[in-house]
């Protein structure tokens, strides 16, 4: 089972605090949206690598533009491309 880092920070395999709203991928956020990270699935190697680049649980995130589930969007004041493998790792609400 893969590992999940949530919104409070703790990396738990299984089950997220239950949101406000519908959880969606990244990948499926129109552009002009703004949303909130939920949590990062995937390989520790992917979990590191995108909270690097600022997705981590809480962040807010902003689709600049979007397009079969390929994004460019605005994250931490940073302008940063993903595409759709990578961001259908980062559930959003």
């Amino acid at each position: 089972m893969e590992n999940i880092m949530t919104l409070n920070g703790n990396a738990q395999a299984g089950q997220a605090p239950m949101p406000h709203g519908a959880q969606l991928p990244l990948s499926m956020v129109h552009a002009g949206e703004t949303v909130q990270v939920l949590k990062v699935r995937g390989t520790s190697e992917m979990r590191n690598h995108l909270a690097e680049l600022g997705f981590v649980p809480g962040a807010e995130v902003h689709v600049d533009s979007a397009s079969s589930g390929d994004v460019i969007v605005i994250v931490k004041g940073a302008r940063v491309a993903l595409n759709k493998q990578v961001s259908s790792h980062i559930v959003t609400v």
